[in-house]
């Protein structure tokens, strides 16, 4: 990070008179605990506590700029270990909520842009996805002769959450999940739609987009009457 340069003028500050209620940012004693504990604290002449006191005097437009709140990990070792109790995870995603979307790095966006348009984040399509499903139980039927796959089973307790990479790239790890529910001898369904278990919107920070698509994912949980959402990754 290069020479910061204060400003005497004042000015309007939207993203601090937002955040700092929410995370109280500004009980800050700057002692440092934060920066003790994070995994990525001096990445791009960053920390937690730095990233406090450029906002406190003025910087949010250079924290939100920065590449750093995309490297933090969001793993809250700083508000855990925080004394006075400063929210940094508010901080970081309020910080990725103000970069207009199109400007977000990597892929994050476009998954989640795919969750929402597709119900989940590898644009499987409802067919595909319920004939990986069924291809792992079908196989799994070798070492468990009677188990049978519940598809949108109506008022099953368990509603079965999935990673998409799993029938995608891993479906062998579906038995897994599936040998589980068997296992506990609980009363379980997977849905045919909206049942992605990973929401790549909590990390860009896109509000609208992760409301949705939980929405959409309870919505189907009580059209199956499931009482608990089971989120296996």
């Amino acid at each position: 990070m290069g020479k910061i340069v204060l400003e005497k003028k004042r000015k309007e500050r939207p993203f601090k008179e937002l955040v700092a209620p929410l995370s109280k940012l500004d009980s800050c004693l700057t002692c440092g605990t934060c920066a003790g504990g994070c995994p990525v604290a001096d990445w791009e002449g960053m920390d937690p506590r730095k990233m406090v006191r450029m906002i406190q005097l003025g910087l949010e437009e250079e924290v939100v700029r920065s590449n750093w709140i995309w490297q933090c990990t969001n793993c809250q070792r700083c508000t855990w270990a925080c004394p006075m109790g400063i929210n940094f995870g508010q901080i970081i995603y309020n910080a990725r909520s103000s970069v207009p979307r199109e400007e977000t790095p990597g892929e994050i966006q476009k998954t989640a842009n795919n969750h929402r348009e597709t119900m989940n984040n590898m644009r499987l399509t409802v067919e595909d996805a319920v004939e990986s499903f069924q291809w792992m139980a079908d196989e799994l039927k070798e070492e468990i002769p009677d188990f049978e796959l519940p598809i949108d089973k109506q008022g099953a307790e368990y509603f079965c959450t999935i990673n998409s990479k799993q029938p995608q790239y891993f479906p062998m790890d579906l038995q897994s999940i599936y040998k589980i529910f068997y296992a506990a001898k609980v009363d379980w369904t997977i849905s045919s739609q909206w049942w992605e278990g990973t929401n790549y919107a909590v990390f860009t920070g896109d509000t609208d987009t992760w409301e949705y698509t939980l929405r959409e994912q309870a919505k189907r949980v009580e059209e199956l009457g499931c009482r608990v959402m089971a989120y296996t990754e």
